[in-house]
């Protein structure tokens, strides 16, 4: 409810603080009714939506990374595995269930 809020705060047409930074970088010249129109709202919506569910996946994927055991990546290394074969191979396999 609280992202709902901000987000709305952020997105409004009386107080444009969005419409105003992109004002300021030369991005838009004019005001843009991001609550008003269909496609709009639904960029702003999905913008709010990632924004406060990306928090829920790191914890997860952190939870995922701190109960991995270090067994494989050492294995993956003796083997002659680079950097990113071992994530690739072994690490984001561990990680998916979590995420």
């Amino acid at each position: 409810i609280l992202v709902g809020f901000q987000f709305k705060f952020m997105f409004n047409d009386n107080i444009r603080l969005v419409n105003n930074a992109l004002q300021s970088l030369g991005i838009t010249r004019d005001a843009i009714p991001w609550l008003i129109e269909g496609h709009l709202a639904f960029i702003a919506i999905s913008i709010a939506e990632i924004w406060s569910s990306t928090a829920i996946f790191a914890i997860l994927i952190l939870a995922g990374l701190l109960a991995m055991p270090k067994e494989p990546i050492e294995a993956a290394r003796v083997d002659g595995c680079t950097p990113w074969q071992t994530f690739r191979y072994v690490t984001w396999p561990f990680v998916m269930p979590f995420a």
